[in-house]
């Protein structure tokens, strides 16, 4: 250690080969104003970082509290002939007043039928992945969106994604 770093006290307890009182006062040595310079600048650091972290936490999507058209969520989707319902994926394609119109999405493997869209599921909070289908027309003209309460939708999946954002859009009237 070069006796140039430490203070002129604290070379000469060095050179008298006491090491660690050498180091303790070249801690004693520096002066008040500059151990306050320390503390005040590690205080303003940490207040920044808590800044820049809430910033990146505002960034992040927020989970809607009401559905919106345009989007996925998990809801208890009524069978179209009223015998039940089924806790499923759907998009969002219409709203009013407390009812909404949705699409359903389903797993089974519409790839060969032109009534349903592939769905990108990876983006969804807590997707797995899986192939899925959107059914976007019915047989013999009627209307395939399923009405639903406001009270059968219980999570947010996610925004529907830009290429099928036309399914939205030709469903909203």
């Amino acid at each position: 250690m070069p006796l140039l770093s430490l203070g002129r006290a604290a070379a000469a307890r060095y050179s008298e080969g006491s090491m660690v009182d050498a180091q303790t006062s070249v801690l004693a040595d520096v002066p008040w104003g500059i151990w306050l310079a320390i503390v005040v600048g590690l205080v303003v650091l940490r207040v920044l970082r808590g800044t820049l972290r809430s910033r990146r936490r505002s960034r992040r999507r927020r989970t809607p509290a009401l559905p919106s058209p345009g989007e996925y969520w998990m809801a208890h989707v009524p069978f179209r002939d009223g015998t039940g319902s089924k806790d499923r994926p759907c998009l969002v394609v219409r709203s009013n007043h407390g009812e909404y119109r949705v699409l359903y999405v389903t797993s089974q493997d519409r790839s060969a039928d032109d009534r349903y869209v592939p769905v990108d599921t990876q983006a969804w909070r807590g997707g797995d992945g899986r192939r899925s289908w959107l059914q976007t027309t019915e047989r013999r003209d009627a209307d395939p969106t399923i009405a639903v309460a406001r009270e059968g939708f219980r999570r947010y999946l996610g925004p529907v994604e830009p290429f099928n954002r036309w399914v939205v859009e030709a469903h909203k009237a």
